[in-house]
């Protein structure tokens, strides 16, 4: 499967240029609840929702920041029921705004970007009131697992057009589920007339061959696509290869997740209040082709080193044993895949990684495999090595604990008379991937099957003493 990436936050622009707007709120005055907002914290569960400004969205890796999920600038609204909210008691809490009079509006549109994940059991409601928040209809509901998100514009001139005492809300319903994120509020009437024209593409143009490409972070190709603005349009949605990647005011943006000497297709739209744009230029074009005429030499390892005995070991996060992979680069090598005990890890561009999850006195193997465009390093050394030997058994280990189906597709069952505390699961290079409180274990069973297939490792947590066990995710 293609990984196809927008490399730049998507910005949406506000409703205020929409024309009469009677409610507008960007977050930005304050870092908490805006003055007239208010959480309506309708379960009594002690949950909230808070304002934020930069950070990770809940259960998804470092590094993908949720100004960059969210297409967010600054402070957005965040409920996070997997961190902030985990309780352990049901969710039912709303974000509610100030009342606001629309009796002169006779068309009414609600806009808003946001990024959902209701994994788990949650819910998200965008719901709104004609008389000042004694009775509320729901507009829009949100259910999927995953991140989905965006701009959202949705019209609700039959519920409040002409209305003096009028309110929304975004309410959330859920226990330890994921979380969701919103900014960017806008209640308005349009004054446009009519979609906005295509936008004229720039680059790449149609049936483009060997279109300049260049090396990304994650060492895909990149190519920048570029039009000229279209009046009276506040954005643009990006078509490529028929997916929606959503909106972006810019007029140009990077796509990367591409490969050398391929084809690919996009189309720009463009959209105002009134609508987008449509019938328009389904671009084509193919990208230039590797320059290597070879794939990259086998990396020459540094340490571990062949059958290197009592290797030293230091204490991961988990309380199993760590140790660094090092080794030289290869001349042309744009990264390099992990190999450890015949699995692959994926792909690094450093030239060191840890490796945790380990034991003392046992033998463990990997392998180096530096990767261009033209291909993969092959025969490669295979490196065996064994961890130091402990001065005695760890106190706070749990003894007679093990887990069960292994391999496993969705839930795996503890099996233990102890009370689980808490699970943490985590991939090989040490990132925690997801993690359950005692309150969402049942019947000392875990459900793993949101994670993709892979091995892990699993961090069992019961009065201060720890375990952890490998398993494979099918």
């Amino acid at each position: 499967m293609k990984k196809i990436t927008l490399t730049l936050a998507l910005i949406i622009s506000s409703g205020l240029m929409f024309g009469q707007v009677v409610l507008s709120e960007d977050f930005e005055s304050s870092s908490s609840i805006p003055s007239g907002w208010s959480n309506n914290d309708i379960a009594s569960a002690g949950d909230s929702w808070i304002i934020e400004s930069t950070g990770d969205a809940a259960l998804v890796a470092a590094g993908n920041g949720i100004v960059y999920t969210l297409g967010a600038a600054g402070n957005y609204a965040a409920f996070d029921s997997d961190g902030t909210s985990d309780n352990g008691l049901a969710e039912n809490v709303a974000l509610e705004s100030p009342t606001f009079d629309a009796s002169s509006l006779t068309q009414v549109t609600i806009q808003y970007n946001h990024a959902f994940a209701g994994n788990f059991g949650g819910s998200g409601f965008v719901e709104v009131s004609s008389d000042g928040g004694s009775n509320w209809t729901t507009v829009t509901t949100y259910t999927e697992d995953g991140y989905i998100g965006g701009t959202v514009s949705t019209d609700i001139t039959l519920q409040l057009a002409g209305q003096a005492n009028a309110k929304v809300r975004f309410r959330w319903t859920g226990n330890f589920s994921v979380a969701w994120y919103i900014d960017n509020i806008s209640v308005f009437q349009c004054t446009e007339t009519s979609a906005p024209a295509c936008p004229v593409t720039i680059s790449p143009t149609q049936n483009q061959m060997n279109t300049p490409t260049t090396a990304a972070t994650d060492g895909s190709r990149q190519v920048e696509l570029s039009w000229n603005s279209s009046a009276t349009a506040v954005d643009y949605n990006i078509i490529f290869d028929g997916t929606d990647l959503g909106t972006t005011s810019s007029t140009s943006i990077n796509i990367f997740g591409l490969n050398f000497n391929t084809t690919y297709t996009y189309e720009i739209r463009a959209n105002n209040c009134f609508g987008q744009s449509t019938g328009c230029n389904v671009i084509t074009f193919t990208t230039d082709s590797c320059t290597e005429t070879s794939a990259p030499a086998c990396p020459v390892t540094i340490s571990p080193t062949q059958n290197q005995m009592n290797t030293p070991t230091t204490e991961a996060t988990d309380g199993s044993r760590q140790v660094e992979l090092s080794w030289n680069a290869s001349a042309t090598a744009v990264d390099y895949n992990i190999i450890f005990d015949g699995n692959d890890l994926g792909t690094t561009a450093g030239t060191s990684v840890n490796i945790f999850g380990l034991d003392y006195n046992t033998t463990y193997t990997y392998e180096i495999l530096a990767n261009n465009c033209f291909g993969q390093s092959t025969t490669c050394t295979t490196i065996t090595f064994t961890t130091e030997t402990t001065l005695g058994t760890q106190e706070n280990e749990l003894l007679n604990v093990s887990v069960s189906p292994n391999p496993t597709k969705d839930i795996l069952n503890i099996n233990t008379s102890l009370q689980i505390d808490k699970v943490d699961v985590f991939n090989l290079l040490g990132r925690r991937v997801i993690s359950y409180e005692k309150e969402s274990i049942y019947n000392n069973s875990i459900n793993i099957s949101s994670i993709p297939a892979g091995i892990y490792l699993v961090n069992i947590l019961s009065d201060n003493s720890t375990k952890t066990i490998k398993i494979i995710k099918e």
